[in-house]
């Protein structure tokens, strides 16, 4: 039963994508994007077009969302651990309170996002663009950071006294 929930949440999320191409929606509903508090873990979604989606709370924990668009999505409180977001696009992305601990972001663009209080905890950074992210009460433990593409002159918040390698 659960299996049987789980692929139609997927395959809501899989309509919604190609809705996003120009295919349309049979009802209001199906076009909201929407699937706030959703156990989505594991779920296969590289390149889904997922921006603006609502998934608040969501379970995302070890999903594969390689080069997905979450442009403006609201993962507000959404499991992220372990995900895979290598390239994925998540510019002013509302993340507050997410949790990403061990997700791979290498070479996603995180420009403008909102990370307040999101657990950073050793997240892969390679090539991740970080510019006017907000990084207000962020736990960064044991992340490297000297190979993110970043302007901390432009990050919003302060890194408090945590293991965190920044620059070269």
């Amino acid at each position: 039963m659960r299996k049987q929930i789980k692929f139609l949440l997927l395959a809501l999320i899989l309509f919604l994508s190609f809705s996003s191409l120009g295919f349309s929606c049979s009802s209001a509903t199906l076009c909201t994007n929407a699937c706030p508090k959703c156990d989505l873990s594991n779920a296969k979604l590289r390149k889904a077009y997922l921006a603006k989606a609502d998934l608040r709370g969501t379970n995302l924990r070890g999903a594969n969302l390689t080069e997905a668009n979450l442009t403006s999505a609201f993962l507000t409180n959404a499991n992220l651990s372990n995900a895979n977001l290598k390239g994925a696009n998540l510019t002013n992305a509302k993340m507050e309170g997410a949790n990403l601990n061990g997700a791979n972001l290498n070479g996603a663009n995180l420009s403008g996002a909102n990370l307040s209080g999101a657990n950073l905890k050793k997240i892969k950074l390679n090539g991740a663009n970080l510019s006017r992210a907000n990084l207000t009460d962020t736990n960064l433990t044991n992340t490297d950071l000297s190979k993110a593409n970043a302007n901390f002159k432009d990050a919003i918040g302060v890194i408090k006294d945590q293991p965190v390698t920044i620059g070269k």
